[in-house]
């Protein structure tokens, strides 16, 4: 088997479990109760924080000073602070949107509507798609920087995606069975076979990276902070903790 047939086979297993992710997350509530539930989105999204904070952000720094090398970059405005811009663009964006659904739930409650079809909540579940999209497609460029360095990616990304997915199923239950889901595994797939039939320029591809840490810094911590009455400390410390442990045993 030779390395790019490995590399197409090794992505699209990871753009299969978070297939799963989205999926399954629809009924394992109904197995296993609220509370289990809940715990076990608090210890991923510790996990994915851990992640963030351990291995993403040093990674950015090295991702900078990679693409600072590449002469196409030098032509950009701004190459050494693209990928943080472009980082503060994700977080900024999806954290407006997220305001955007919770003060079009409160305008609601006030009015005594129904907020489940709200056009907010469609616009959301939307830009999460293209969010995973985006996920699945930066597959590529970690692979290539190594086996490892993708199952970090995945698995981080892949927890992330259950606390998310998770929201998203708690907003609008409705929405998120009826279409929600379908679109975001068919953006996971989309994704990988994007990246596989149009492979874009190794700046670009650093500058999505950037992109996915904003969205991934914003969510992964307002996801318990935005809902602490839901949240659960301790299994999310236990996730920090764990996976930094983890993280600093693979560390080079």
């Amino acid at each position: 088997m030779n390395v790019e047939t490995s590399n197409a086979l090794a992505t699209f297993g990871a753009a299969t479990v978070f297939v799963v992710i989205f999926y399954a997350e629809s009924w394992w509530q109904l197995k296993l109760g609220h509370e289990v539930t809940r715990r076990i989105v608090s210890f991923s999204v510790g996990m994915a924080v851990a992640y963030v904070f351990v291995h993403l952000l040093p990674e950015l720094a090295t991702t900078t000073a990679e693409l600072m090398e590449l002469d196409e970059a030098r032509e950009l405005p701004f190459p050494q602070l693209r990928i943080y811009v472009a980082a503060l663009l994700g977080f900024m964006l999806f954290y407006g949107l997220e305001n955007m659904v919770s003060w079009a739930r409160v305008t609601h409650a006030e009015s005594g509507e129904e907020h489940e079809e709200t056009i907010h909540l469609k616009i959301l579940t939307a830009s999460y798609a293209l969010y995973v999209f985006v996920v699945c497609y930066v597959l590529a460029h970690e692979i290539r920087s190594g086996a490892g360095e993708l199952a970090l990616y995945a698995f981080a990304m892949g927890l992330h995606f259950l606390g998310f997915a998770y929201g998203l199923r708690r907003d609008s239950s409705r929405t998120y069975q009826r279409w929600g889901r379908h679109v975001l595994a068919a953006a996971a797939l989309l994704g990988w076979v994007i990246a596989l039939l149009l492979p874009l320029p190794e700046f670009f591809a650093y500058t999505l990276l950037g992109f996915v840490a904003g969205v991934l810094i914003m969510d992964t911590v307002t996801s318990e902070l935005a809902g602490q009455a839901e949240g659960r400390f301790v299994a999310f410390l236990t996730g920090g903790i764990v996976y930094t442990f983890i993280l600093l045993l693979v560390a080079p």
